[in-house]
């Protein structure tokens, strides 16, 4: 508890790379909406099981270990179509 709220723990990370490892036999491909390098070990473990994985991020907002592992989709390039969807 911090100031009467929560304090929240920095393991979401974590828990959502054992989540995609741990489900992937219910999916063949995985969309990741991040750019963090923490994924890079999961990402590895999903494709070694033959799933594809697509990384949704932003230039600038992502990184070199998940662009090499990874089909990547530039988050502004898609905007529109997103915006459009709602």
């Amino acid at each position: 508890m911090l100031d009467g709220g929560y304090r929240w723990k920095n393991n979401l990370d974590i828990e959502l790379a054992f989540e995609m490892v741990d489900t992937k036999e219910k999916y063949d491909t995985a969309v990741l909406m991040s750019g963090d390098s923490d994924f890079s070990m999961p990402i590895d473990r999903i494709k070694s099981a033959g799933k594809r994985i697509i990384v949704i991020s932003t230039r600038g907002h992502i990184s070199k270990e998940l662009l090499e592992r990874a089909k990547y989709v530039d988050l502004r390039k898609i905007k529109h179509e997103i915006c459009q969807a709602s």
